[in-house]
């Protein structure tokens, strides 16, 4: 592993260049809370996550942080002021506390304590963001069923929204299935589609592939659309590309949430 040398330190005080990314993210969090807390007059001001111990940090790891009492007027100021503050490649997660769902304020604020066994603390934590994602496709539901046909363009502006939401829960499974086995993230500008391929391969005898073909596949078409979402105005969406995965969304979790349940059975 690589290390980073840091004079009056001996070689074998040296810190790997992941441990020194945490103590710089440390710092980082410290300064953003203090600013939140006397610029902002934030009352609470939490930081949870890997960071905080509540599961493996790692290089790619964000910092954050549930904010409580901020005037909502001065959210986004509030949240450039501390972007402005981190260092380069580290990102910042803030979360007001007041509208936090009640799985991740209940973890925020330690009312649920995160099992020991490594296994059941990584179940526990997939299955909070198998409920973020119910969330999201039962949000799709009450939409498809409320809007006109085909749906207008605010109508494809918020399935489109949901679609991206979906696939951010889903890749935030596969990186915490990854990390918490010690298995690298895949890096560069093919690092989501070789994460996603990376979950459908079995690792060298350590493990099963974590879903199959099939559902990669499947998975792929919506990585595919967040690709594009991400780049694209909002009048380019077209009611004809967007209805499979809609449609489908529903079909797709169910069938992401019964493969990796088969999948957490073979690690016990």
């Amino acid at each position: 592993m690589a290390t980073t040398t840091i004079e009056g330190l001996p070689p074998t005080e040296q810190l790997s260049e992941t441990e020194l990314r945490r103590q710089q993210a440390l710092q980082a969090a410290e300064t953003c809370i203090a600013l939140l807390k006397n610029r902002f007059r934030a009352r609470q001001v939490i930081l949870f996550g890997s960071l905080a111990g509540q599961g493996v940090w790692h290089s790619q790891s964000d910092i954050d942080l549930a904010v409580e009492g901020l005037d909502p007027a001065d959210f986004f100021k509030a949240y450039a002021a501390c972007s402005n503050l981190l260092p380069d490649g580290l990102e910042l997660d803030l979360a007001p506390l007041e509208s936090a769902s009640p799985e991740l304020r209940a973890r925020i604020l330690g009312e649920v304590e995160m099992p020991d066994d490594p296994v059941l603390a990584l179940k526990s934590v997939v299955e909070d963001e198998l409920t973020a994602l119910d969330r999201v496709a039962q949000e799709m539901a009450e939409t498809l069923a409320a809007c006109a046909q085909p749906p207008n363009r605010i109508e494809l502006r918020a399935i489109a929204t949901m679609l991206h939401e979906f696939y951010n829960g889903v890749e935030r499974i596969f990186e915490r299935i990854v990390v918490s086995l010690g298995e690298g993230l895949p890096r560069g500008s093919y690092g989501h589609i070789d994460l996603l391929g990376q979950m459908a391969t079995a690792q060298n005898n350590s493990r099963l592939a974590v879903i199959d073909e099939p559902l990669r596949a499947r998975l792929e078409e919506y990585l595919k659309f967040r690709h594009f979402f991400r780049h694209a105005y909002s009048y380019t969406l077209e009611w004809n590309r967007l209805r499979w995965l809609a449609e489908q969304l529903g079909a797709t979790l169910q069938l992401l949430r019964e493969q990796l349940q088969t999948f957490f059975e073979t690690l016990k």
